[in-house]
């Protein structure tokens, strides 16, 4: 008896599910009935950063090396700082070359780029810029860059 029970449950629910929910109804000739239409944008952003940056004595032009891209809620924002040490030490030893971050050819002051609402990608140029001296020991110096992405999320 409880297994009988049971389906016939279980049937019910099946054939409840199966009938479709009306928003209104019309029941008069030239009668209206409203529905919503929806549609979600969902937010989300990425920061691309390249994975090395070869330094050299003067800036230049070239492609954007720093890229945010995304989908902002409105009032919010992504922006991109970088830090390193501003010296460049000799793979082999312990000489050291000092650099200057530069932004689209200026020197870098606090943020690489910042992606606002609204906006599908923005992008920059970063450059290591080395003052070579005379006396430069020959080899391969290198330092770390720390990309950082902060988001500001809409004023409530």
């Amino acid at each position: 008896m409880k297994k009988a029970l049971s389906l016939a449950f279980a049937l019910v629910l099946v054939f409840a599910l199966a009938v479709p929910a009306f928003a209104g109804t019309i029941v008069a000739d030239d009668g209206t009935a409203e529905a919503t239409v929806t549609y979600a944008v969902t937010e989300g952003w990425e920061v691309t950063v390249p994975a090395s940056i070869t330094a050299t004595t003067a800036t230049a032009t070239g492609a954007n090396n720093v890229t945010i891209s995304g989908k902002l809620a409105d009032g919010a924002s992504v922006a991109v700082t970088v830090s390193g040490s501003g010296e460049l030490t000799l793979v082999d030893g312990e000489e050291t070359l000092d650099y200057t971050l530069y932004v689209n050819g200026a020197e870098y002051e606090d943020v690489i780029a910042t992606l606002q609402a609204g906006t599908a990608s923005v992008g920059a140029l970063l450059e290591a810029i080395v003052v070579e001296p005379a006396g430069a020991v020959a080899g391969s110096y290198t330092d770390t860059l720390t990309f950082t992405a902060s988001y500001t999320p809409a004023a409530e």
